[in-house]
């Protein structure tokens, strides 16, 4: 489990570090979709059946052709090809900031159902390593949070809107 942070950006900051510094051989897929669930938040947004509240987390990173989203995480088997060549990622230089369509939403008196519910839009750099060939990445992702199911603090409900450059 992560460490705790008093802050929506602190928490979106420490997660998407959890979620994208990967050392392929050393991670499969499944030790990451058990993670996933260990750091999620249920999705309490009006309009979300209940079925999908518990799944969202794991539903937009590890199976995002059910919502139609990129994922930041590469397929089972492009993941097989990563472990065998020995690739690293790691992000660096991330800036958290509040999707400005929530920030005018709480500006206009909307009350989230979830006290701790928030929607972040992350930016960095994340380096892929193969052997001594290091190539660096610009990204923006949105990161939504929320209320942890397993522990006081924050969660994460899920990650969309993934894009390189």
């Amino acid at each position: 489990m992560l460490p705790l942070s008093g802050t929506p950006e602190g928490w979106t900051e420490v997660f998407l570090k959890g979620l994208l510094d990967i050392h392929f051989a050393h991670q499969s897929r499944i030790a990451l979709a058990a993670w996933l669930v260990a750091e999620e938040a249920p999705d309490l947004m009006p309009g979300i059946p209940p079925a999908f509240q518990d799944r969202a987390l794991t539903v937009t990173l590890l199976d995002p052709g059910i919502t139609g989203q990129l994922s930041p995480l590469p397929p089972a088997n492009q993941w097989l090809v990563y472990a065998k060549a020995g690739v690293r990622w790691w992000t660096s230089d991330l800036e958290v900031q509040l999707e400005p369509q929530w920030q005018q939403m709480i500006d206009a008196g909307w009350q989230p159902p979830d006290m701790r519910a928030a929607v972040e839009v992350v930016t960095g750099t994340l380096t892929v390593a193969e052997g001594t060939t290091k190539t660096k990445r610009r990204f923006s992702v949105v990161v939504q949070i929320g209320s942890a199911r397993w522990r006081h603090g924050y969660g994460t409900v899920l990650v969309s809107d993934w894009k390189e450059s």
